[in-house]
């Protein structure tokens, strides 16, 4: 006997799970030769457990305390009374279950059968995964609380993915019938998306265009119905339907209006963002509007640079400027004002005035807007007469930045020249 006492000691010495104990208790000790030292220490160890369990009930408890408070402080506008009287009833259904499960494994404990230890572990391992499958629907339905009502003391779920969810984990357990149910669904999808317009040769993804959303089975299909010729101008006729899975129905019929091609629209739009001495170049998008940047360059402009939209006009290779500069691919904005080059001494590509080349990014012009030769010629071949400039003050567009400018060491031989020119007898 004193060799089986060891055991049990050794055993609860260990603290091993009392699953484990069960085991080692059937295979060492035969239950008729147990004294009252060995079910002294099993009731001891078993009990360790029970202290675990209503640490652990305690804490959810005060999880629950907790998360009630919290709950009146989220409440608001007109379904404050409502929710509130729903989520308390709620609660006190799940808190109910703790106390069932609670006074379960207390009977046990007072009624043991020192005879029958390992029915009574088997019974208190079966408690114990009651109580864990009540905490894991306390707390999903804490999670979906917003989610739930409470009709006669029915729990009626408003989304059906949340009420299938619930069923998996009520799958196993046995609960009174017609104790929750989905709410009964009598309306149809709602479908969201307007007619519009597009413009000849220019083709729209139909089904991004509209969005199919159900109260109870949330996003559900869109049936697209009809098509639209993108080569021909005209109006065409498309129909949207969508089903829930109750079976309730919506449609609607929009029009897409296929425009002809603007003429003569130019390809390109400049901005000059003044403040920040930036200029975008701005390309036409599906629809023909300016949204696409193609090019952000870094400029100098000045105090005399006017605000306003213009469109441009004259073009120059070389073109004599204020102070008796020049500047190279000069493109006319308004009156004297125009997009051009850092200046030079002279009309010849290695007489660059370089300290003035080192002040691109800040205002340093007398109203033209001054730009490195690679950027001036990109205006002057790519954008016609006729092209919109628009000049103001402001913040920077989304997805526009101020490009770093180029610096020019005073002490290079080839200072004379811009490090953009791609002519090629450039030094740089």
């Amino acid at each position: 006997m004193e060799k089986k006492v060891e055991v049990i000691n050794k055993l609860y010495k260990k603290e091993v799970t009392y699953k484990a104990a069960a085991k080692l208790v059937n295979k060492k000790i035969k239950k008729s030769s147990l004294d009252k030292k060995v079910i002294k220490n099993l009731e001891k160890y078993l009990n360790s457990y029970k202290e675990g369990y209503e640490h652990s009930y305690k804490k959810e408890h005060s999880n629950i305390l907790k998360f009630e408070k919290d709950l009146k402080e989220e409440v608001s506008f007109k379904t404050t009374n409502l929710l509130e009287k729903n989520k308390k009833e709620v609660l006190s259904i799940s808190k109910k279950k703790y106390s069932k499960s609670d006074k379960k494994l207390n009977e046990l404990m007072k009624n043991i059968d020192k005879k029958e230890l390992n029915k009574y572990i088997k019974d208190l391992d079966s408690s114990i995964i009651e109580i864990k499958k009540d905490i894991k629907l306390l707390e999903y339905l804490e999670q979906n609380i917003d989610n739930i009502k409470l009709n006669n003391k029915v729990i009626e779920f408003q989304k059906r993915s949340t009420f299938e969810e619930f069923e998996k984990l009520e799958k196993s357990k046995e609960i009174k019938e017609n104790s929750y149910t989905l709410i009964k669904d009598v309306e149809g999808p709602v479908i969201s998306g307007d007619s519009f317009s597009i413009y000849v040769d220019r083709k729209i993804d139909l089904p991004s265009r509209f969005h199919c959303e159900d109260r109870v089975d949330d996003v559900v299909e869109c049936k697209i119905e009809g098509n639209y010729d993108s080569s021909k101008a005209g109006e065409y006729k498309i129909k949207i339907s969508a089903k829930d899975k109750t079976g309730n129905s919506s449609s609607k019929t929009i029009t897409v209006k296929v425009l002809p091609k603007p003429i003569n629209k130019n390809p390109y739009k400049i901005d000059v963002i003044r403040n920040h001495n930036v200029v975008v170049v701005y390309g036409l998008d599906d629809n023909y509007e300016y949204t696409k940047i193609v090019k952000i360059f870094v400029a100098s402009t000045g105090g005399a640079t006017p605000t306003g939209t213009f469109k441009t006009s004259s073009k120059y290779t070389w073109r004599f400027l204020y102070g008796g500069v020049w500047g190279q691919y000069a493109t006319r904005i308004v009156g004297d004002i125009l997009f051009h080059s850092v200046p030079y001494y002279s009309k010849s590509k290695s007489s660059l005035k370089w300290i003035e080349y080192n002040k691109l990014g800040t205002q340093a012009s007398m109203g033209c807007v001054r730009l490195a030769v690679r950027d001036a010629k990109w205006i002057y071949n790519n954008c016609s007469s006729g092209t919109t400039v628009n000049i103001y003050n402001g913040n920077l567009p989304p997805g526009v930045y101020k490009p770093a400018a180029i610096k020019i060491d005073g002490n290079s031989p080839n200072r004379g020249w811009d490090p953009t020119d791609d002519d090629p007898n450039n030094p740089w």
